[in-house]
């Protein structure tokens, strides 16, 4: 069986496209010294610090999944003495393992958290219609579900 990837190119150096974007990002950021993230962050802070009326309960907002990658964010933002808002928005595909990630994170730093829990069957419903039309973008539902939970 012969497949291939449409978007697949071989390059003047015969690297795939795919292999030498992935060097550039690598290149850009891997390069970050801890004193650059510590700069970077710093310099967060500072933003947040001087856009956020220092009265104003939250300066930010922070969604939790209870993964590694959020969590992590949140315990930088804990770090930083940021003043988030985390939010979660559940949507039938919680682990038993990112709600005890939740539970922990929360519970150390003490921070707000609110969560939207979709209904499952309507929800379900809407996933499983994307998955018959062959729309690529299956998490596309949860994306919107959280911008609307965001502005709302």
């Amino acid at each position: 069986m012969n497949e291939s990837i449409k978007e697949f190119l071989l390059e003047k150096n015969g690297i795939c496209n795919f292999c030498n974007d992935f060097d550039r990002k690598k290149n850009f950021y891997g390069n970050f010294t801890r004193d650059q993230e510590e700069k970077n962050l710093s310099a967060l802070k500072k933003k947040l610090d001087d856009n956020f009326n220092v009265n104003k309960k939250y300066n930010c907002l922070i969604g939790l999944s209870g993964g590694a990658d959020s969590s992590y964010v949140v315990y930088l933002a804990w770090k930083l003495k940021l003043k988030p808002l985390i939010i979660h928005m559940d949507n039938g595909w919680n682990s038993k393992i990112s709600n005890q990630n939740i539970n922990k994170i929360l519970e150390k730093t003490g921070f707000d958290y609110q969560t939207l829990i979709l209904d499952w069957e309507e929800f379900k419903d809407l996933q499983v219609s994307f998955l018959k039309a062959g729309v690529p973008d299956i998490e596309l539902l949860t994306d919107h579900a959280i911008f609307a939970y965001i502005l709302n």
